[in-house]
């Protein structure tokens, strides 16, 4: 074909896919500990968003944190993203998480410079940002319904309008659906549930 041609579907494309721009490379985060199953999801929100802010709460080893940084690196596109977690042991429905921030450290090692991480308490962290102000949260700390339900009630403000707030677990945890639900009616994607601020 014409290099026009090429051109015309760069410049008028509306769907992001950037699956064979790491075809057979090794993939930074399969050999970490964690819970990941939203690979798709998060692919889709660097292709949907650019000067952008993203947030993610929540990242013990970072695992998806690492997917995301690596995914914005490839994509060339200006978004800033935060990591903010306690990285502190926790208790969650009786069972005791420990939390490992030196193993994190290592892990982002490769993608740091694509991640800003800030180890506080995320509803502290988030009085940090003008309202209106972020395209896209990621709730997944403490799946407990007091600390969800403190999560979007204190980022939801910060969200940009047509910005998406979403979470994970929804379906696995009592508590993460009880304050969804409370407050979106949310779209649900393989445990995870999105909400598009309008």
């Amino acid at each position: 074909r014409p290099v026009w041609w090429f051109e015309d579907v760069q410049n008028n494309s509306t769907v992001y896919d950037d699956v064979l721009k790491d075809f057979g490379k090794p993939k930074l985060w399969e050999s970490m500990n964690g819970w990941f199953n939203y690979q798709n999801f998060y692919t889709d929100m660097v292709g949907k968003f650019n000067n952008a802010i993203f947030i993610e709460i929540g990242c013990w080893e970072g695992k998806s944190t690492v997917f995301m940084a690596d995914k914005i690196k490839m994509s060339g596109r200006n978004i800033k993203f935060y990591a903010v977690d306690v990285w502190e042991d926790y208790t969650q429905y009786d069972v005791i998480w420990k939390a490992n921030y030196d193993q994190y450290l290592k892990n982002i090692e490769s993608v740091k410079d694509y991640i800003t991480t800030i180890k506080a308490d995320s509803c502290e962290v988030s009085k940090q940002f003008e309202d209106q102000s972020i395209d896209f949260v990621f709730i997944d700390g403490n799946h407990q319904y007091e600390f969800v339900k403190k999560d979007i009630e204190s980022w939801y403000p910060k969200v940009k309008i047509g910005g998406i707030i979403s979470g994970h677990d929804y379906g696995n945890f009592e508590g993460v659906n009880k304050a969804v639900n409370e407050n979106f009616n949310a779209k649900i994607i393989n445990n995870c549930w999105m909400y598009v601020k309008c």
